[in-house]
């Protein structure tokens, strides 16, 4: 397992602590959802028991240089897109929840970043900011 793999594990447990304590429901890691027509499974990083709440968890920086990590923005539009399509139960609180990442030079973070740029895509999908060093939660949208 790479150190970022294992960087993402860990953001996921304190993920699934801070959303168990914060909504009072119990969570499982990597389960499955169905998703898309015809239904296929996707495993999502934090579902509870009666899959009304899906968490899809990110913990990505900014590149080197405070540059925008183009590749993360992709995959997090890519969880977005899944999370749009579940078929299972069309109701469900849908979350992405990302660590909070400061650019030095905007002092914008990533999470707010990508709210700015990519909010209208995003629907009725929440999007959470985590500070791994503190556990303090902020809810950017909506």
């Amino acid at each position: 397992m790479s150190n970022s793999q294992r960087k993402g594990k860990i953001f996921q447990k304190q993920v699934l602590q801070i959303a168990s304590q914060r909504l009072g429901l119990q969570f499982r890691e990597e389960y499955p959802v169905l998703i898309g027509n015809p239904p296929q499974s996707h495993k999502f990083d934090v579902v509870d028991a009666d899959q009304s709440v899906i968490i899809e968890c990110k913990c990505y920086s900014w590149r080197s240089g405070n540059k925008v990590p183009s590749a993360k923005i992709s995959t997090l539009n890519e969880a977005a897109l899944y999370m749009q399509n579940i078929s299972q139960n069309t109701n469900a609180r849908k979350i992405i929840v990302m660590s909070r990442e400061m650019n030095s030079t905007s002092h914008e973070t990533l999470a707010e970043y990508y709210v700015r740029l990519y909010g209208h895509l995003l629907g009725n999908i929440e999007v959470w900011e985590v500070d791994m060093k503190t556990g303090n939660l902020q809810r950017l949208k909506p």
